[in-house]
Protein backbone atom coordinates (compact mmCIF):
# COMPACT_ATOMS: atom_id res chain seq x y z
CA UNK A 1 0.00 0.00 0.00
CA UNK A 2 3.01 2.57 0.01
CA UNK A 3 3.53 4.35 -2.77
CA UNK A 4 6.37 4.37 -5.23
CA UNK A 5 9.19 6.67 -6.32
CA UNK A 6 10.36 5.18 -10.34
CA UNK A 7 12.49 6.55 -12.87
CA UNK A 8 9.80 5.23 -15.28
CA UNK A 9 6.14 6.37 -13.30
CA UNK A 10 5.28 10.10 -12.77
CA UNK A 11 5.81 11.40 -9.41
CA UNK A 12 2.94 13.28 -8.10
CA UNK A 13 4.39 13.64 -4.81
CA UNK A 14 1.88 12.10 -2.45
CA UNK A 15 4.49 10.14 -1.44
CA UNK A 16 5.89 13.01 0.77
CA UNK A 17 3.35 12.72 2.89
CA UNK A 18 3.62 9.04 3.90
CA UNK A 19 5.36 6.61 6.09
CA UNK A 20 7.33 4.84 3.92
CA UNK A 21 7.55 4.72 0.14
CA UNK A 22 9.30 1.86 -2.40
CA UNK A 23 12.25 3.19 -4.90
CA UNK A 24 12.21 1.66 -7.39
CA UNK A 25 14.42 1.78 -10.79
CA UNK A 26 13.21 -1.45 -13.26
CA UNK A 27 16.30 -1.02 -15.48
CA UNK A 28 19.60 0.27 -13.86
CA UNK A 29 22.69 0.16 -16.77
CA UNK A 30 20.32 1.27 -20.30
CA UNK A 31 23.58 1.52 -22.53
CA UNK A 32 25.20 -1.88 -21.18
CA UNK A 33 21.56 -3.49 -21.62
CA UNK A 34 21.72 -2.30 -24.98
CA UNK A 35 25.29 -3.15 -25.59
CA UNK A 36 24.19 -6.52 -23.76
CA UNK A 37 27.33 -6.81 -21.38
CA UNK A 38 25.40 -7.78 -18.86
CA UNK A 39 25.67 -5.30 -16.41
CA UNK A 40 22.31 -3.86 -15.93
CA UNK A 41 20.12 -4.45 -13.04
CA UNK A 42 16.33 -4.08 -11.35
CA UNK A 43 16.84 -2.45 -7.93
CA UNK A 44 14.26 -2.02 -5.44
CA UNK A 45 14.70 0.02 -2.15
CA UNK A 46 12.24 0.44 0.69
CA UNK A 47 12.58 3.63 2.71
CA UNK A 48 11.44 4.99 5.89
CA UNK A 49 12.05 8.19 7.92
CA UNK A 50 14.16 9.32 4.44
CA UNK A 51 16.39 6.48 5.14
CA UNK A 52 16.54 3.03 2.97
CA UNK A 53 15.44 0.19 5.43
CA UNK A 54 15.60 -2.43 2.42
CA UNK A 55 17.84 -3.04 -0.78
CA UNK A 56 17.21 -5.29 -3.28
CA UNK A 57 19.91 -5.23 -6.55
CA UNK A 58 19.29 -8.18 -8.89
CA UNK A 59 21.32 -9.02 -12.10
CA UNK A 60 19.77 -10.88 -14.48
CA UNK A 61 22.18 -11.63 -16.74
CA UNK A 62 23.92 -13.46 -13.74
CA UNK A 63 20.72 -14.60 -11.66
CA UNK A 64 22.84 -12.93 -9.01
CA UNK A 65 20.47 -11.41 -5.91
CA UNK A 66 22.48 -8.59 -3.51
CA UNK A 67 19.39 -8.34 -0.40
CA UNK A 68 20.13 -5.91 2.38
CA UNK A 69 18.02 -5.41 5.62
CA UNK A 70 18.30 -2.52 8.07
CA UNK A 71 20.03 -4.83 11.13
CA UNK A 72 20.20 -7.96 9.27
CA UNK A 73 23.21 -7.91 7.04
CA UNK A 74 23.83 -7.70 3.50
CA UNK A 75 24.10 -11.03 1.57
CA UNK A 76 24.66 -12.40 -2.46
CA UNK A 77 22.19 -14.82 -3.00
CA UNK A 78 22.83 -17.26 -6.31
CA UNK A 79 21.19 -20.71 -7.27
CA UNK A 80 24.55 -22.33 -5.54
CA UNK A 81 25.09 -20.75 -2.44
CA UNK A 82 23.77 -17.87 -0.21
CA UNK A 83 26.90 -15.47 0.88
CA UNK A 84 26.93 -13.02 3.11
CA UNK A 85 28.99 -9.77 1.81
CA UNK A 86 31.50 -7.53 4.16
CA UNK A 87 33.33 -4.51 2.30
CA UNK A 88 37.26 -4.71 2.12
CA UNK A 89 39.51 -3.86 4.98
CA UNK A 90 41.95 -1.62 3.10
CA UNK A 91 42.81 1.63 4.72
CA UNK A 92 43.65 3.23 1.13
CA UNK A 93 42.11 2.69 -2.46
CA UNK A 94 43.78 -0.39 -3.67
CA UNK A 95 40.65 -0.43 -6.18
CA UNK A 96 38.48 1.58 -7.64
CA UNK A 97 35.18 1.13 -9.69
CA UNK A 98 33.53 3.64 -11.77
CA UNK A 99 31.08 4.34 -14.90
CA UNK A 100 32.11 2.75 -18.60
CA UNK A 101 29.83 4.89 -20.28
CA UNK A 102 29.63 7.76 -18.15
CA UNK A 103 33.22 9.10 -17.07
CA UNK A 104 33.58 12.87 -17.02
CA UNK A 105 36.58 14.55 -17.58
CA UNK A 106 36.44 16.14 -13.91
CA UNK A 107 36.53 12.17 -12.61
CA UNK A 108 39.02 11.09 -14.61
CA UNK A 109 40.96 13.75 -13.08
CA UNK A 110 39.93 13.29 -10.09
CA UNK A 111 40.68 9.57 -9.98
CA UNK A 112 44.28 10.54 -11.23
CA UNK A 113 44.41 12.00 -7.75
CA UNK A 114 43.78 8.38 -5.80
CA UNK A 115 46.22 6.92 -7.80
CA UNK A 116 44.09 3.35 -7.58
CA UNK A 117 46.50 -0.09 -8.02
CA UNK A 118 43.34 -1.14 -9.84
CA UNK A 119 40.49 0.37 -11.99
CA UNK A 120 37.18 -1.45 -12.67
CA UNK A 121 34.79 -0.01 -15.16
CA UNK A 122 31.18 -1.27 -14.88
CA UNK A 123 27.54 -0.66 -15.82
CA UNK A 124 24.63 -0.47 -13.69
CA UNK A 125 25.64 1.75 -9.96
CA UNK A 126 23.90 -0.48 -7.73
CA UNK A 127 26.24 -3.05 -9.29
CA UNK A 128 29.14 -0.85 -8.72
CA UNK A 129 27.81 -0.03 -5.34
CA UNK A 130 27.49 -4.24 -5.00
CA UNK A 131 31.35 -4.65 -5.83
CA UNK A 132 32.21 -2.25 -2.75
CA UNK A 133 29.67 -4.31 -0.32
CA UNK A 134 31.40 -7.71 -1.35
CA UNK A 135 34.82 -6.31 -0.68
CA UNK A 136 35.71 -6.48 -3.81
CA UNK A 137 36.69 -3.09 -4.86
CA UNK A 138 37.22 -0.10 -2.08
CA UNK A 139 35.34 2.82 -3.72
CA UNK A 140 32.96 4.25 -6.18
CA UNK A 141 32.08 7.69 -6.49
CA UNK A 142 30.68 9.81 -9.06
CA UNK A 143 30.71 13.89 -9.58
CA UNK A 144 27.67 14.03 -11.89
CA UNK A 145 24.43 15.92 -10.32
CA UNK A 146 22.24 14.14 -12.55
CA UNK A 147 22.21 11.00 -10.49
CA UNK A 148 18.90 9.81 -8.79
CA UNK A 149 17.25 8.09 -5.64
CA UNK A 150 16.27 5.37 -7.76
CA UNK A 151 20.08 4.93 -8.58
CA UNK A 152 21.21 4.28 -4.78
CA UNK A 153 18.70 4.11 -2.97
CA UNK A 154 18.59 -0.23 -2.62
CA UNK A 155 22.70 0.37 -3.10
CA UNK A 156 22.17 2.32 0.50
CA UNK A 157 21.15 -0.15 2.73
CA UNK A 158 23.68 -2.77 0.66
CA UNK A 159 26.68 -0.86 1.74
CA UNK A 160 25.27 0.01 4.95
CA UNK A 161 24.56 -3.20 6.01
CA UNK A 162 28.05 -4.70 4.66
CA UNK A 163 29.65 -2.47 6.94
CA UNK A 164 30.49 0.36 4.40
CA UNK A 165 29.34 4.02 3.99
CA UNK A 166 27.76 5.97 1.51
CA UNK A 167 26.93 9.69 1.25
CA UNK A 168 27.16 12.45 -1.52
CA UNK A 169 30.99 13.73 -2.53
CA UNK A 170 31.19 16.46 0.02
CA UNK A 171 30.66 13.88 2.93
CA UNK A 172 27.18 15.20 3.77
CA UNK A 173 24.27 12.55 4.63
CA UNK A 174 22.17 10.79 1.91
CA UNK A 175 18.01 11.79 2.17
CA UNK A 176 15.35 9.83 0.55
CA UNK A 177 11.90 10.33 -0.15
CA UNK A 178 12.52 14.19 -0.67
CA UNK A 179 10.80 16.28 -3.13
CA UNK A 180 14.32 16.93 -4.64
CA UNK A 181 15.17 13.34 -6.47
CA UNK A 182 18.44 14.45 -7.29
CA UNK A 183 21.89 13.90 -5.58
CA UNK A 184 22.87 17.59 -6.37
CA UNK A 185 26.48 16.83 -5.21
CA UNK A 186 27.53 13.21 -6.44
CA UNK A 187 27.70 9.46 -4.99
CA UNK A 188 30.83 8.49 -2.95
CA UNK A 189 30.66 5.12 -1.94
CA UNK A 190 33.02 3.13 0.30
CA UNK A 191 34.68 0.38 2.49
CA UNK A 192 34.51 3.04 5.52
CA UNK A 193 38.20 3.56 5.81
CA UNK A 194 38.97 5.47 2.82
CA UNK A 195 36.11 7.51 2.86
CA UNK A 196 37.19 10.99 4.81
CA UNK A 197 40.30 10.95 3.01
CA UNK A 198 38.78 10.93 -0.38
CA UNK A 199 36.30 13.43 0.80
CA UNK A 200 38.91 15.76 2.24
CA UNK A 201 40.85 15.27 -1.12
CA UNK A 202 37.40 16.59 -2.69
CA UNK A 203 36.76 18.82 -1.42
CA UNK A 204 40.50 20.66 -1.24
CA UNK A 205 39.42 20.78 -4.89
CA UNK A 206 36.94 22.64 -4.61
CA UNK A 207 38.61 24.94 -2.08
CA UNK A 208 35.97 24.29 1.04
Amino acid sequence: GYPILSEESEDDRKRLKTEAVWIIDPLDGTTDFIARTGEFSVMIALVREQTPSLGVVYQPATDKLFVAEQGRGAWLVTAANTERLYVSSHSRTLCLVTSRAHLSAEETEFLSTLQPEKHIKMGSAGLKIAEVAAGRADLYFTTTDKIKQWDTAAGYCLLSEAGGRITDMLGEKLHYNTEETSHRHGILASNGLVHDAVVGRYRARLCL
